[in-house]
């Protein structure tokens, strides 16, 4: 981890800490270390409202490193919303379906993370409902209503094509990146297996998350009722 860490905030900065480097500074966005040291922090500044986090992953269904994006949106603190690439999904539903079955519920509530929580206690969005994003991906929730205009366009064009899924493609996609879209108690959060924190696929990152910000926000005066 540390030849990691030195690879890009060493005193002889790489070419790629030097290229992230001069992203930020030309955003006027902040790029530190975070507080564990194993990874780093980038703060947007002004009214944009997101934090970019990327570090050693913290969820078991993305391996090595992840990048993390959060904001809060104001929605109903009871409402939640997970959205995954369908393969994902299916395989993290057969292990909550696993361990429900062994007589762990208790365990189960417990250590897992919420998110695969919810694919047990949420409702499917179907296909059509998703739209473009119907095949390649699914999304649960305890508000279906207003998750299909959340996760509508131009949101997303903008993740299908983050994503690398071919235009007008129907059905599962293979390479989709390890991710979860969620929102949980208000906030807003994506995670998406990334080892490599170049600055053009952060950027896209950030371009995508902010999509769904906005696509969120006018939910927060509405307010959902959570089921």
């Amino acid at each position: 981890m540390m030849s990691l860490l030195g690879h890009w905030f060493g005193n002889d900065a790489s070419a790629a800490s030097a290229a992230l480097r001069k992203r930020c500074a030309a955003r006027g966005w902040t790029l530190k270390r975070n507080r564990d040291g194993e990874g780093f922090v980038i703060e947007p500044g002004g009214r944009s409202p997101w934090r970019l986090e990327w570090g050693v992953s913290q969820r078991s269904y993305l391996s090595g490193h992840e990048l993390r994006l959060r904001a809060m949106v104001g929605i109903d603190p009871q409402t939640f919303a997970v959205l995954m690439p369908a393969g994902l999904m299916a395989q993290l539903e057969q292990q909550v379906f696993a361990q429900s079955t062994q007589g762990v519920k208790t365990q189960l509530d417990e250590h897992l993370p919420e998110e695969m929580r919810w694919l047990a206690m949420g409702h499917h969005l179907s296909p059509r409902r998703l739209g473009a994003l119907g095949g390649p991906f699914e999304a649960v929730g305890n508000v279906p209503g207003w998750m299909g205009d959340w996760l509508a366009e131009p949101f997303a064009s903008r993740l299908l094509a983050f994503a690398g899924v071919p235009e007008g493609l129907r059905e599962g996609w293979p390479n989709t990146p390890a991710m979860a879209l969620m929102v949980k108690r208000g906030e807003l959060v994506w995670r998406v297996q990334m080892d490599t924190p170049c600055p053009d696929r952060l950027e896209a990152a950030v371009a995508v998350f902010e999509s769904a910000w906005q696509q969120a926000m006018p939910f927060s005066e509405s307010q959902p009722q959570a089921l």
